[in-house]
């Protein structure tokens, strides 16, 4: 590499770097100081030597990012990876970003914090709700982070960077109460077939809609008492893998929801391939027909209007806890990846200690014992 000084035609002085890229390309930038030149030098080749750098004239705006990064998502959901309702929770946070208030035509390299938070901040005072905001941002940042793996920028200036929103404390899941519960399920009982069930199956195991939605009766153990996550369905009846790898787990039934699970196998015909909630297609019933006539007319009658069908996981999770199941075996039943995210989406919902009682068990452990004189 070399730096050199240039004198354009117009009697102004630039300072040309003059290098070659990992791929052996000649390459050249210029800029107004040698300050400039020699600091872009010392940065491009640590960038070369480490087979990371991206060439100036081949970086992409971030409209042509977002393009690339759909199209690598498409083919996480063609293969199971994600659900096709997540991507398009993506795509309409990433619109944002390429939007009348965000940064489309800026490119890769030059994406810094300042100018993503600003865009937070447009959006905001355009009318989006703070949180919003955060997560518009939040999903730029997981893009750019798969930029960096996929050799479009050599840098994530957003990596471990938060915007500044004052000193609000996170807002934790909502737990329904354990009376919303049971008052929930005499009443989802009620409901046809197989929707009282699946209530009922949701708050017994903690499976999310998509997992419950993608059980056949082979997963069910009834000798055993367990229900295996194998798969689940998308809202389309397209079936996929567990959303991770931990996600493929077995879950014990209690003894009640067995016997009504053998009932329903009973009358259905005991076919192993059919669907636990399926309809009278053979096919996954259809979480959101079931939501709009069935859930939500049961919540507005409860006086429940605020549930939403994922805090059923929510309770589980607390019921567990509260029973003094370690976090380890309901991290385990979750299917989380770690311990530690069960602790930090759950740990307002463990029961409080008794520190007074424990700590004069510790005081009382050291004292000195007495000990007659021999």
């Amino acid at each position: 590499m070399s730096v050199r000084k240039r004198t354009l035609p117009s009697g102004e002085v630039r300072w040309l770097v003059d290098y070659k890229d990992q791929a052996g390309a000649r390459r050249a930038r210029q800029f107004k100081t040698q300050r400039e030149a020699k600091a872009f030098e010392a940065k491009a080749i640590v960038e070369v030597s480490e087979r990371t750098h991206v060439p100036r004239a081949e970086a992409v705006s971030i409209r042509q990012a977002v393009e690339k990064y759909i199209m690598h998502l498409d083919g996480r959901v063609a293969a199971g990876e994600m659900e096709r309702r997540t991507l398009a929770d993506i795509k309409s946070k990433l619109a944002h970003v390429t939007g009348e208030h965000g940064i489309p035509e800026v490119l890769l390299p030059d994406v810094t914090f300042a100018a993503a938070d600003s865009m937070r901040l447009r959006l905001i005072g355009a009318g989006m709700s703070g949180a919003n905001g955060a997560k518009v941002l939040g999903t730029l940042r997981t893009m750019m982070n798969w930029g960096v793996d996929a050799r479009l920028v050599t840098r994530n200036d957003l990596a471990g960077r938060r915007s500044k929103r004052g000193s609000r404390e996170k807002k934790q899941v909502p737990i329904p109460a354990a009376a919303d519960i049971s008052k929930l399920l005499v009443e989802a009982d009620k409901l046809p077939a197989p929707y009282g069930l699946y209530v009922r199956t949701a708050v017994l195991t903690g499976c999310r809609a998509g997992e419950l939605r993608g059980l056949q009766w082979r997963h069910v153990d009834f000798t055993v008492g367990t229900v295996r996550v194998e798969q689940r369905a998308e809202q389309d009846g397209t079936i996929g893998k567990p959303k991770t790898l931990s996600g493929h787990r077995t879950v014990p039934l209690p003894a009640g929801l067995l016997a009504k699970l053998k009932e329903a196998h009973f009358a259905a015909g005991r076919n192993p391939d059919s669907y636990v909630f399926g309809n009278r297609a053979g096919e996954p019933i259809d979480h959101d027909a079931f939501s709009g006539r069935h859930w939500r007319p049961l919540l507005r009658r409860l006086g429940l209007s605020g549930l939403d069908f994922h805090h059923l996981r929510h309770a589980y999770a607390s019921m567990l806890l509260n029973a003094a199941v370690p976090v380890t075996e309901v991290s385990r039943r979750l299917g989380h990846a770690d311990p530690s995210i069960t602790l930090r989406i759950y740990s307002h919902a463990l029961p409080e200690a008794s520190a007074g009682a424990e700590l004069a068990g510790i005081e009382a452990s050291l004292r000195p014992r007495n000990t007659d004189a021999t």
